[in-house]
């Protein structure tokens, strides 16, 4: 389910809003909601929602300043805008920041409904473009693998692997037959055709006997009206089938399922061949799940090096399709970072060694006497060493330090430490003001906002100040102020 904040300063919106829209039919979750862009930073910092639909009025911090910072941690996030009447220069400005699109009050559920779907496909065709970056054939190598060996659950395959964002819709299979010699040509022919006819591509042709397969994928009525003019005096195709996605795949699957050895052509020309042998995938989906179960698991020691002996046995392409494997079904594998290790790969070992750091990541540690996982008491110390730095984040933490996922360890860190990621920094940048307050009780409340982690935005600092001691900055430095007088007086 997609994550949604929600954000407006008035209640009964925000309720009507949470009410009135069926969410689980959108794929949608509103897992929380915020009166303002003060709070609603706050929960963006320990959740991290996909998409969030905010009012540009409201107090404390407006939407515009909440979009601002926003975006100086993340770009990729949907936000839909809430307007009124009087408030288009606003819009405008929440547009360039970034905005999805905004709805003008009063709220048509049918309009939000429509957008948010919208938003949804759009976050899955982003999912699905990642995949292809890089390793756009083993991505297809592994669909192909699991339809041959289940072909009774391709409806189920294709839910699990997004194919470029379209979740229903036509396609077209065509087979080129070639002569000695004549496969790079062909292959290279179909990719000219596509280009020239804007057709979708989303995977490599598959040479299998004396025949390339493409697939042709229509988004929408027009589209695959089209491609079933333009294909049907087309010089290079021998046969054509036309009709749904999964029927389109059972089509293919018939066709490639007889030949015992299977080629990927990439748009380089290169040829990826590879094994269609009913074993493969077994062996594939036993290691999978091999790793699967070592995550949560304290007898680390004892099952390691029964899959390290089974991954050094396998050929690195073998392996790659262990890796990428987890990638689809596991939240807990960051799909950039594994992609990168993907592609750089030059041995199985290499595979190996980056899926057992994931596991000693995500594995507690018995030895240490606080009772913290790894990944907890890891985090908890690289605050205490950045917690100046105004742009820490829980997301900059799990990709660029733990290479684990954001949500994971919010929820990890919440678990175990009983306090949400983002109110644990604050308060110690709090505590840390207050020492600085009281050392240097002279300083500019600006000056000590910046040195703490809160950078140039004294305002904020004052209202999380104020939250967590009850008084202003001012007030606490008069205090300190008159206890120094105090001191020296007596």
């Amino acid at each position: 389910m997609h994550k949604v904040l929600l954000v407006d300063d008035e209640e009964l919106i925000r309720n009507a809003i949470s009410r009135m829209i069926d969410w689980k039919a959108l794929g949608c979750e509103v897992i929380a909601t915020a009166r303002n862009g003060s709070e609603a930073y706050q929960i963006y910092l320990d959740s991290y929602p996909e998409i969030i639909i905010t009012d540009l009025m409201m107090p404390v911090m407006d939407g515009i300043e909440f979009m601002e910072r926003i975006r100086e941690k993340d770009q990729e996030v949907k936000v839909i805008v809430l307007s009124g009447y009087g408030e288009f220069e606003y819009a405008q400005k929440a547009l360039r920041l970034g905005a999805r699109d905004y709805i003008l009050k009063p709220v048509s559920v049918e309009d939000m409904s429509a957008l948010i779907q919208q938003c949804v496909r759009e976050i899955e065709a982003d999912k699905a473009r990642k995949l292809f970056r890089g390793e756009g054939e083993d991505f297809f190598r592994m669909i192909l693998l699991e339809m041959l060996n289940s072909p009774d659950d391709i409806d189920d395959i294709l839910r699990r692997y997004p194919i470029g964002g379209v979740e229903s819709g036509g396609a077209s299979v065509i087979s080129c037959d070639f002569g000695e010699n004549q496969e790079r040509r062909v292959a290279a022919a179909i990719k000219a055709f596509g280009r020239k006819n804007s057709f979708g591509i989303p995977f490599p042709p598959i040479s299998a006997g004396s025949s390339i397969y493409a697939i042709f994928i229509a988004e929408d009525l027009d589209s695959y009206l089209k491609i079933k003019d333009e294909l049907k005096d087309w010089e290079y195709a021998s046969h054509i089938y036309h009709g749904g996605i999964s029927q389109a795949f059972r089509y293919l699957l018939d066709q490639i399922s007889i030949h015992k050895e299977l080629a990927i052509i990439t748009s380089d020309g290169k040829r990826h061949g590879f094994s269609n042998e009913a074993g493969y995938i077994k062996r594939i989906s036993m290691l999978s799940d091999s790793f699967r179960e070592l995550f949560g698991s304290s007898s680390r020691d004892k099952i390691m090096p029964d899959i390290y002996k089974a991954m050094a046995e396998l050929h690195i392409d073998d392996a790659k399709a262990v890796l990428m494997r987890l990638l689809m079904s596991m939240d807990e594998i960051d799909i950039q970072e594994g992609m990168n290790v993907l592609q750089g790969a030059s041995s199985s070992g290499e595979i190996f060694k980056y899926l057992q750091s994931m596991v000693s990541h995500r594995i507690p540690s018995s030895s240490q006497d606080d009772g913290l996982s790894y990944p907890v008491r890891r985090i908890k110390e690289y605050i205490s060493q950045h917690y100046t730095d105004e742009w820490l984040s829980l997301k900059s933490i799990a990709k660029d330090v733990m290479y684990m996922d954001a949500a994971y360890l919010s929820k990890l860190f919440h678990k175990e430490t009983g306090i949400k990621f983002s109110d644990y920094v604050n308060q110690i940048r709090v505590d840390k003001a207050k020492e600085l307050m009281g050392l240097y009780h002279k300083s500019m409340i600006f000056e000590i906002a910046e040195e703490v982690g809160f950078g140039n935005n004294p305002r904020y600092f004052s209202q999380v100040f104020r939250k967590y001691t009850g008084i202003s900055p001012s007030d606490y430095i008069k205090a300190a102020e008159r206890g120094k007088t105090g001191n020296q007086g007596g």
